[in-house]
């Protein structure tokens, strides 16, 4: 960058370089630079039409994440660049699928365009807002402990036929283990009635079991 533009200022905004006791110096040094190199974060910087040309390389790993909301947090960002793209500027999107439907509705500026298929999409599988999800987070003693408690939760959510359950999944340390659960609107109370049994104090039943119920955020 700094060879085809000798002459620009140029800053970095990332996690690394923000990190230390330079952090400050980098956040400032890149709210005047003229040419910005960082990851989202460096969109804060900004404000409405305060940028010439906005660009995205390969946003297409931001689809690839186990989330089911990936699409729909893909174009927030892309139109939240967007708009601080001023007029007579560009968004440029670097992408291997770039006929994804949160590429096209971002650069179209047109909401509907995503809305519409994402909306089939999710009602195909099943997800928001045409079920309910939970996420069951376990956490035994060790390892060995939270893979039992992990199976005994499953085989008592299982026993509710109104519930669609996962096997369960490692967290990136292998420390707890999480469960996915879909169901109806009452999920919550199906989801209550069939773990009720931990809360059985005896020392066999122990073990923690956090439920959340409409998880915003995705932690896989």
């Amino acid at each position: 960058m700094r060879r085809r533009f000798p002459d620009a200022r140029i800053a970095r905004y990332d996690p690394d370089a923000l990190r230390g006791a330079r952090g400050e110096t980098q956040r400032r040094a890149a709210a005047a630079a003229q040419v910005v190199i960082g990851t989202r974060g460096a969109l804060r910087l900004f404000g409405r039409a305060a940028l010439g040309l906005a660009g995205f390389v390969s946003p297409d790993q931001l689809l690839r994440l186990p989330d089911f909301r990936a699409g729909e947090r893909t174009l927030a960002l892309l139109w939240a660049a967007a708009e601080r793209v001023g007029a007579g500027g560009a968004l440029v999107i670097q992408s291997q699928n770039p006929t994804h439907y949160a590429f096209e509705a971002a650069a179209r500026q047109d909401l509907a365009a995503f809305y519409t298929p994402e909306l089939r999409f999710r009602a195909e599988l099943g997800y928001p807002p045409f079920r309910r999800l939970a996420i069951v987070t376990l956490r035994g003693g060790g390892v060995p402990e939270t893979e039992r408690l992990a199976e005994r939760v499953c085989a008592a959510l299982r026993a509710s036929t109104a519930l669609q359950i996962y096997p369960p999944g490692a967290d990136r340390r292998s420390r707890v283990r999480r469960v996915v659960v879909k169901g109806p609107a009452e999920l919550p109370r199906l989801v209550g009635a069939a773990l009720q049994e931990f809360r059985d104090p005896r020392p066999e039943g122990r073990g923690i079991i956090d439920v959340e119920v409409d998880p915003v955020e995705w932690p896989f």
